[in-house]
């Protein structure tokens, strides 16, 4: 059937749905610029059209994670000696279960996996931070010394000062990624691995160099959430996004 030039057609189009938002993807905006697409939603294959069907969860727990890191790492390196108490109620609700709904929301979007990992994970590490800070605990951690609470922190530490590595090499083999997430996770494995340091050590100058770093990772975090959130409108900043897809095409599909 023939359409005029200027009406609407109304079939319908397959759609098909992004990857995670700690990924990307090639579209067009809503406002038809092309250019490289971050975040989930379903695509038409009619040029110039994106149609959003939900929020990116992933944006939020960016946010979330940039927010209570900021302000832990400020205690670090402008107030070392300081308990961070005052921050429990952030970081058990916005840096701790904030965080792991975001994630949970992601294992339901195809291609999410990674970021829901990602968030869930520090979600949980975050929610943890701030259990630790609940008056009421106080009794159980004063069965210790300081010696060995020390011990147990510096272990701690190390462990997710790991798991920060260890994502961040996964996000190195991502086809589809973004050297800001790298940077981010690259820094946040620095800034515990220095807080393993000083707990075992006891420098404050440890301390003070993970509240350095700490601040880095948030900012980056804080960078690849405004590129997430502006992306529907059209905006483009750099975070240094590749994609090797093409590259990894077996030679049968790129015979065919």
């Amino acid at each position: 059937m023939d359409y005029p030039a200027n009406t609407p057609q109304t079939r319908s189009f397959p759609l098909r749905r992004r990857g995670s938002v700690l990924e990307w993807s090639e579209g067009l905006s809503k406002r038809n610029i092309t250019h490289d697409m971050s975040g989930h939603g379903l695509v038409t294959n009619i040029p110039h059209e994106v149609s959003i069907i939900r929020g990116d969860p992933g944006i939020l727990g960016l946010a979330g994670f940039a927010l209570i890191t900021f302000c832990f790492s400020v205690f670090n390196v402008a107030f070392p000696k300081e308990s961070p108490n005052i921050l429990l109620p952030a970081a058990i609700l916005f840096g701790g279960i904030l965080q792991i709904i975001c994630g949970l929301l992601n294992f339901g979007i195809p291609g999410g996996t990674f970021t829901a990992t990602v968030l869930s994970s520090f979600g949980a590490f975050w929610a943890g931070q701030g259990l630790l800070m609940i008056p009421s605990l106080s009794t159980v951690t004063g069965l210790y010394s300081v010696e060995m609470l020390g011990k147990a922190n510096g272990v701690y530490n190390l462990a997710w000062s790991l798991t920060a590595y260890w994502f961040m090499f996964i996000c190195l083999r991502l086809q589809k990624g973004t050297w800001v997430l790298v940077s981010a996770l690259f820094f946040v494995g620095t800034t515990l691995l220095l807080l393993c340091i000083a707990s075992f050590s006891g420098v404050v100058g440890c301390q003070r160099a993970a509240g350095v770093t700490g601040l880095i990772a948030a900012v980056l975090a804080w960078w690849k959430a405004t590129a997430d959130l502006l992306i529907e409108e059209g905006e483009v900043i750099p975070t240094g996004r590749w994609d090797t897809t093409l590259e990894k095409k077996s030679p049968l599909d790129t015979a065919i």
